[in-house]
């Protein structure tokens, strides 16, 4: 390890890494206004621009600025669309706002992990997070807690006191995003590597017993169907340390292979998917999917029109379908086109294109595990919610993090002379 490395790692992840930190750990007051309607969250993200700007100089140096180029103008024409920055229908300054704000939530990660140490300070906090809205959840639901924006539904458990209802975050959704990362966050990393004694046995034992009570409480199928992809997932993933260089190529190919495959057919079959998952639970979860497929069958009379760039908002009836159906592609489709569904399928590819470039040359990149398995989690999450969240957008800039910083020098090894890693220069040829 080189000097420059063993002075990095005592350095820590420094005052911009915990200002970072602080302001995750800040998500759960994410509905809870401090100024007009703007939450600590909300204030925080200029601060932490204009910090980067000024006194990150080492962190500005990681960042691969063509990637970070890429990433952007993918955003701002695809996801342009998708908020109706071009088409009309929405006030334009509604709409500007919106693509601004979403982009500081994207942005801000890919900006200040630059490093692993900063990485498992952030997951912590991601942990944390969940936690909380996993917590608040269940509280709601047994009524020892009442927020202004909760809903609650009947139970799906089949217990009549125990109702199923949101916590801090207004949706299942982001839950289940934040839940299936800290479960893979448990998988991969010991006491050594998390913060706040998360990774230690008690730790551990905490988390889970709160992620269960996070699925009593809100009684989500999302919840519980991406904690399960979670666990195959970053089995394959691990899996890969075990495999020869010669067939970790040929294993990485098919698993990408595999995925858009799935990631289609769960598409085609996302109504029988959701049939199914009817089953799991009683009260009104047959009422709520049969919901959900009449949307996609409006929503589906509405394609021929959609292609270009997304339908026209001529009704509230419109709007509300192209806003909140169910499925991320299909409102994709119907806000902003092929385009903004093929640009959101670009951040995905991109980024597993990037895990697979690491595994090939670094298999046991614990970073890289959690991100490849991730992404699996996170395409099949967004089959069965709106996303678009200010939550889905942060845990969209994590996947993007792998894009487009390099792996520090003390993760991958001495520093050669040209002032680069072997790890990355060969990331650089893969790449």
């Amino acid at each position: 390890m080189s000097k420059a490395a063993v002075q990095a790692s005592k350095a820590g992840i420094g005052i911009g890494g915990w200002l970072f930190v602080f302001w995750v750990m800040s998500f759960p007051l994410i509905n809870f206004y401090i100024v007009a309607e703007l939450s600590i969250d909300n204030l925080l993200v200029p601060v932490l621009i204009v910090f980067w700007l000024f006194f990150q100089g080492q962190r500005q140096a990681k960042v691969r600025w063509s990637r970070m180029i890429v990433i952007l103008l993918v955003y701002l024409v695809g996801i342009g669309l998708e908020h109706r920055l071009y088409q009309g229908g929405l006030p334009f300054g509604y709409a500007l706002w919106t693509v601004f704000r979403d982009a500081g939530y994207f942005i801000l990660p890919i900006l200040y992990i630059t490093d692993r140490e900063t990485f498992r300070k952030s997951s912590g906090a991601i942990m944390i997070v969940a936690m909380a809205g996993s917590v608040t959840a269940i509280l709601v639901s047994l009524g020892y807690l009442r927020l202004d924006y909760i809903r609650i539904q009947d139970t799906r458990v089949g217990i009549e006191a125990l109702p199923k209802a949101t916590g801090v975050f207004r949706n299942f959704g982001d839950v289940a995003l934040l839940a299936a990362y800290t479960v893979l966050a448990l998988m991969a990393y010991d006491a050594r590597e998390l913060p706040f004694r998360l990774g230690t046995k008690l730790g551990k034992s905490v988390v889970v017993f709160c992620l269960f009570l996070g699925l009593l409480g809100t009684q989500s199928r999302n919840m519980l169907v991406s904690m399960i992809v979670a666990v195959p997932a970053y089995a394959f993933f691990n899996h890969l340390a075990k495999v020869s260089p010669q067939k970790r190529q040929d294993y990485l190919i098919g698993a990408f292979t595999v995925a858009a495959v799935g990631a289609v057919l769960m598409m085609f079959f996302s109504a029988g998917i959701i049939n199914l998952l009817t089953n799991i639970g009683g009260g009104d979860a047959a009422d709520t999917a049969q919901t959900r497929l009449e949307s996609y069958d409006q929503a589906k009379t509405l394609f021929g029109e959609a292609f270009v760039a997304g339908i026209a908002y001529s009704s509230p009836g419109r709007i509300n379908l192209a806003e909140l159906v169910h499925n991320l592609w299909i409102g994709l489709y119907l806000r902003g086109g092929i385009i903004s569904v093929l640009s959101m399928a670009f951040f995905f590819v991109y980024a597993m294109r990037s895990v697979f470039s690491v595994m090939m040359v670094d298999p046991r990149n614990k970073e890289a595990k959690i991100l490849g398995a991730f992404i699996v989690c996170a395409v099949a999450a967004t089959m069965f919610f709106p996303a678009g969240s200010l939550i889905y957008w942060f845990m969209l800039g994590m996947i993007m993090t792998v894009s487009v910083t390099p792996l520090s020098s003390k993760d991958a090894g001495p520093v050669t002379a040209r002032g680069q890693t072997a790890v990355q220069r060969k990331r650089r040829v893969l790449m």
